[in-house]
This record gives structure tokens, C-alpha cells and sequence, in this order.
């Protein structure tokens, strides 16, 4: 049996299927057998799917970013299993095939499912990959798409969370956290552990205010767009503490990371936009932000120079790392030199 869940809203997908799983015995999700698709060796797994196990009847397999379009090899092994149609119907079989980079697009004239590389680039499947797609979305028993939360559907999801967490939120501290944090669920839902926690402790509050929200939520926009401004203007003693402070949790750096690449090749894009004639005002309107943090992207893409942000990345390779104790600043200069090689 197949599961297949894709788009952008990869929290939603994870928890999705992390739910599924937990209706499973949890002596069959202990063999829980995951694969990278793009580091997948065809072998391996087409011998973990025809192979059956002398101590399991039943397999569950996870696939991750199985459109990455860097493995044709498991690609047409899918694609001949699908359509031999006999492995993968087998109720013994649990096949989750989630993948976060894929969506559908408007291109001519209609929707397509097209891939998002690290610069944000649409690109369509090739024909490959649309045979692959379509005998998924035929043979599966559950396909679902996950498209970017946006307005009311935002709004709604966020309201769920609350309400499974048993917390309350005023109407104007839902809008400053999803503000604060640009609407990216997995943060969100990591602030919502701290405000239920900080609730808790609380024996006179009924209920979360901006007050609260202001106090407690780490304004990542706000670091972001101070760790742009210095970056600006080759600020290396400034740029390094921002890294610091956008890195002060060690336990959720891998959210901040992802966070920080996501949010600083969008500017990197903005610039190039801007660059190539298109107008403020059209930008403003396909980013899908709130006016003011849109706007603050724009002017700080705008007064950026190139060879000033490529000499900073030079300078911060120099920088004496070893003096911190946090890892926090090693992944931020991973994420820098991501940054330098996707330009």
C-alpha cells in the first residue's frame, strides 16, 4: 500500500504521517526501514521491497524527496514496480513516499508538479519523472498535496495547534506570532511548547498575550533582517553575534538553519529580480508576506552589493570559529558557504 504526500508545507506532511504511523503496531513501525532518495541505491531497496523477511511479515518503508531528480535509478525501479502492479498492492507493504520540494505550479495554462532547487528555481518534471508521478497518483491509497499555507488556511492551522496544546491566544497574539515568525509551522510549533510551558507556570494568566508573545518568541525576521543589514556593510563582528542570537536554541538549530538558508536566498532572489526590471510593487505582491516584513526585503535586496556580501563570506571562512563554544556558529557558516555556492 501506498502513501504518497508532497508540497510545501513539509510540517504538515511529517505530522501527517507521523500520526498514520502511530495507527500502526508499534512492533511493525520498530522495522520502520527509511531512505534518502537521492543517496538511495536502487539495489538496496528494490531488495528490501521483493525481499521477504524471515522474522517480519509486514515492511514499513519511508521515501524522502523522491523528485529530488538526482537518482534515475530508483525512479525507473518505481516505475516498473508500479506497473507490474503486484509488490507494492501487497497489504504486508506500507510504502510513505513524502516529498517536501515538490508542488504544483501554473504553466501553461494549467498545473503542473514542478520542483523547487535550493535558489527557489521552478523546474518541471522531466518525462521520467511525470510517468512516475502519475502512476503514483493512480495507484496510491492516499495521495495528498500540501500547498504553502497562506490567509485564512494559515490562520486555521494555527488555531488547531492552539487548541491541541490547551492554550489560549488573543486575536492580536496569533497575528504578532505568525508575523514574528513568518509563518513557518515547524517554529511555530516550537514557540507554542515554550508559551504552553510559560502558561503553566503562570497562576493568574488565562490566556497568551502580545506582552507574552513579544517576551517569549525569538523574532527571527527581526535578527534576519539586522544580520542582512550588516551584511550590507561587510560588518563582521556584528553579522557574527546576529548568527549567534538566530542560533542561540542548540535544540533547534537544524529549524533555524533551514530557516535562515530559506529566508536569505529569498533576498538573494529579490536582488536578482530587482535586477532584472522587474518592480518593487510586483514583487511585494508574489512573496506572500506581510506588507512590512515584504517591503524591509526589498530596500535591504535593493542597497545590497554583491562583491560586498562575496567578501564578507571570505572573511567569515577566516574567522576563528574554534573560540565558540557554540555549534550553533558552525552551521552558520555552513550556511553561509551554502549561500556563496548557490550564487
Amino acid at each position: 500500500m501506498i502513501f504518497f504526500r508532497y508540497g510545501a508545507e513539509s510540517f504538515q506532511i511529517q505530522r501527517d504521517y507521523k500520526q498514520q504511523l502511530k495507527t500502526l503496531d508499534s512492533n511493525i513501525v520498530g522495522n520502520l526501514q527509511s531512505f534518502e532518495v537521492p543517496e538511495t541505491n536502487w539495489l538496496e531497496l528494490n531488495n528490501v521491497l521483493n525481499n521477504q523477511s524471515l522474522f517480519n511479515s509486514t515492511k514499513v518503508i519511508t521515501l524522502n524527496n523522491l523528485f529530488a531528480g538526482k537518482n534515475q535509478a530508483v525512479e525507473n525501479g518505481l516505475i516498473s514496480e508500479l506497473k507490474k502492479g503486484d509488490t507494492l498492492k501487497l497489504p504486508s507493504i506500507y510504502l510513505f513516499i513524502n516529498d517536501y520540494n515538490l508542488e504544483m505550479k501554473y504553466r501553461g495554462g494549467k498545473y503542473q508538479p514542478a520542483v523547487l532547487d535550493n535558489n527557489k528555481r521552478i523546474k518541471l518534471l522531466n518525462k521520467n519523472q511525470q510517468e512516475l508521478f502519475l502512476l503514483l497518483t493512480q495507484k496510491a491509497q492516499l495521495t495528498k498535496y500540501y500547498p504553502k499555507l497562506k490567509g485564512l488556511d494559515r490562520e486555521k492551522f494555527l488555531n488547531q495547534l492552539i487548541q491541541e496544546k490547551n492554550v489560549e491566544l488573543t486575536p492580536a497574539a496569533k497575528k504578532l506570532l505568525l508575523e514574528l515568525t513568518g509563518g513557518d509551522f515547524w517554529q511555530i510549533y516550537h514557540e507554542l511548547n515554550k508559551l504552553t510551558n510559560y502558561l503553566a507556570g503562570s497562576d493568574h494568566k488565562k490566556a497568551i498575550d502580545i506582552d507574552d508573545i513579544n517576551l517569549l518568541v525569538n523574532n527571527t525576521t527581526k535578527h534576519l533582517f539586522e544580520f542582512i543589514e550588516a551584511f550590507c556593510n561587510q560588518k563582521l563582528s556584528q553579522a557574527t553575534k546576529l548568527i549567534e542570537e538566530i542560533f542561540n536554541n542548540e535544540d533547534n538549530i537544524a529549524s533555524s538553519l533551514v530557516l535562515l538558508n530559506r529566508q536569505i536566498l529569498q533576498f538573494l532572489d529579490i536582488k536578482a529580480r530587482l535586477e532584472a526590471g522587474q518592480s518593487p510593487i510586483e514583487i511585494e505582491k508574489s512573496l506572500n508576506l506581510p506588507k512590512s516584513v515584504s517591503q524591509k526585503l526589498i530596500n535591504q535586496a535593493s542597497i545590497l552589493k554583491m562583491d560586498n556580501l562575496l567578501q564578507l563570506l571570505d572573511n567569515l571562512t577566516k574567522f576563528n570559529w574554534s573560540t565558540k563554544r557554540s555549534h550553533g556558529n558552525e552551521t552558520a557558516l555552513f550556511s553561509l558557504l551554502t549561500i556563496a555556492n548557490a550564487k
